[in-house]
Formats: C-alpha cells, sequence, structure tokens
C-alpha cells in the first residue's frame, strides 16, 4: 500500500480489504482501522473539493465513515469489479448524492425560516417531520440563515456604490418586505 500524497487515493492490499470485510475479529477490525486511517484524508480532501464550508467537510467525511461502517460497505467490495479505490471513491459519491438531496428536502421544509420565522407547529414537530433531532434542526436552520444572509449581503453588495451602505440598504429591502 503506497502512503496518501495530497487527494490521490492509495493503492490498497486487497488481502487488507478482505480481511476487513471479515466478520468482526481483533484482526478484522484492525485492518478495518487501517483502511480508515489510510483513506481518511483523500476522501476528506474530495469532499472538501465538492463543498463550500470546512466544517461541513469534516462532518461529510465524518458522517461517511460511519455509514461505511454501519453498513459494512466494504463487504461490498470485489476485486473483479476493479481497484478499491474506484470503490471507495464511487461510494463516497453516492453517499454525497444522497447528502445532497436530503439537503435539498430540508431547504424546500425550512424555507419559510429563512427570515427568522417558527414553525407554526414548533420546531419539535418539524424536526419529527423531517426524521432529524431537535438539535439537528436547529443546527441546520442556524447554517442555513448565516449561508443566506453571507449570499444577501455578497448580493446587495454589487448593488451599491460604497460598502458602508450595505447595512443601510439590507434594512430597507427587509423593511419593504415586511409591508
Amino acid at each position: 500500500m503506497r502512503g496518501v500524497s495530497g487527494s490521490s487515493f492509495p493503492t490498497t492490499s486487497w488481502s487488507l480489504v478482505l480481511a476487513a470485510a471479515a466478520n468482526p475479529t481483533a484482526d478484522s477490525r484492525t485492518s478495518l482501522a487501517t483502511l480508515c486511517k489510510v483513506y481518511w484524508q483523500p476522501i476528506s480532501v474530495f469532499i472538501r473539493g465538492k463543498v463550500y464550508d470546512r466544517n461541513e467537510a469534516e462532518d461529510l467525511t465524518q458522517a461517511f465513515f460511519a455509514v461505511m461502517l454501519e453498513k459494512n460497505y466494504i463487504r461490498d467490495a470485489d476485486r473483479e469489479r476493479g481497484p478499491f479505490r474506484t470503490f471507495i471513491l464511487a461510494a463516497v459519491k453516492h453517499f454525497l448524492a444522497n447528502e445532497w438531496d436530503k439537503a435539498a428536502e430540508y431547504f424546500d421544509k425550512l424555507l419559510f425560516l429563512l427570515n427568522g420565522e417558527s414553525p407554526a407547529s414548533g420546531y419539535e414537530a418539524l424536526a419529527g417531520e423531517l426524521g432529524a433531532s431537535l438539535s439537528a434542526l436547529r443546527v441546520a436552520v442556524h447554517r442555513m440563515r448565516r449561508r443566506y444572509r453571507e449570499l444577501r449581503r455578497t448580493e446587495i453588495a454589487e448593488t451599491v456604490s460604497k460598502p458602508t451602505e450595505i447595512d443601510e440598504e439590507i434594512r430597507f429591502l427587509l423593511s419593504a418586505l415586511r409591508e
């Protein structure tokens, strides 16, 4: 197995993959830990190249490994179908597509919260509807509002002549929308 450099995916020994996929033993856990250690950085770099926020990339990397371990994806790796790095990269892409689908669903259901409104039925009911914990929902709403403020500020900065006018323009637009 070669070391990881930058975002490159290392060549992996199939004996290590097969040992990691075996029924849980001390040796299989050691092999699995080795695979996770070897692939953590390249997967993290790959995900970081796909998302806006570094913290989000770290969260997604951690979530990918949690799902991979929970569902024992490694058992599905097949030497006849190509290199392990191809398998794991496809698994990451599939995971990200699922996460983006979930994020789009969240966004559609949370859009009305962008301007500080609260759900009529309460956050607990909305969390239940989304299949999320209350704390996860609050974090998602917080991140979505923060990103919305950043985007709104950037767009408004393009329409004013001086940076000092941005806040005044935002206040004006928000008051106009409330009328």
